[in-house]
């Protein structure tokens, strides 16, 4: 995408502390998330399902597809 500019020497994180929801970007291509309850990541996984990316899919819709839409 070409964001610009770049953080390439730092990291940062996106927390919700009333959710206990963590989100790591690693460049413009995307993010991992990560909750203390699962049932928080269940609601992100249902409304972005279109967005995630193919890779480790099998185990998210076996992960978070049984939590049900939030």
């Amino acid at each position: 995408m070409g964001v610009e500019p770049r953080l390439q020497r730092f990291k940062f994180l996106l927390i919700d502390f009333d959710r206990a929801v963590l989100a790591n970007p690693y460049d413009d291509r995307g993010m991992d998330v990560a909750a203390a309850e699962p049932k928080e990541i269940a609601s992100l996984y249902h409304r972005f399902d279109n967005w995630l990316l193919a890779f480790d899919r099998p185990r998210m819709d076996r992960t978070f597809g049984a939590l049900g839409k939030g």
